[in-house]
């Protein structure tokens, strides 16, 4: 999945936010440094096999009621392995 610009922008936004003030200025850090370290966090992240949140928890739902299913149906065949057994004597 393409990660989404924006939320590479959000992430920059945020590591930016975390640096001391005088490491933002824009004497310190030119425009073509910013870009080149834009452009590798983004060829970083597109190498992650990252999901949205929204998708994450769709796939932790799904999850979850595959745990509650195998739950049942293991319930289900020892039922029936305790019917073969009785039946067994």
């Amino acid at each position: 999945m393409p990660l989404n610009p924006h939320l590479i922008e959000d992430f920059i936004h945020r590591v930016r936010s975390l640096l001391p003030p005088e490491v933002d200025e824009p004497s310190s850090v030119s425009d073509s440094m910013r870009e080149n370290v834009r452009e590798a966090l983004a060829s970083l992240l597109a190498t992650l096999d990252l999901v949205t949140r929204e998708e994450f928890e769709v796939q932790a739902e799904l999850l979850t009621r595959a745990y509650a299913r195998v739950e049942q149906l293991e319930a289900r065949l020892e039922r029936y392995e305790e019917k073969a057994t009785f039946n067994d004597r």
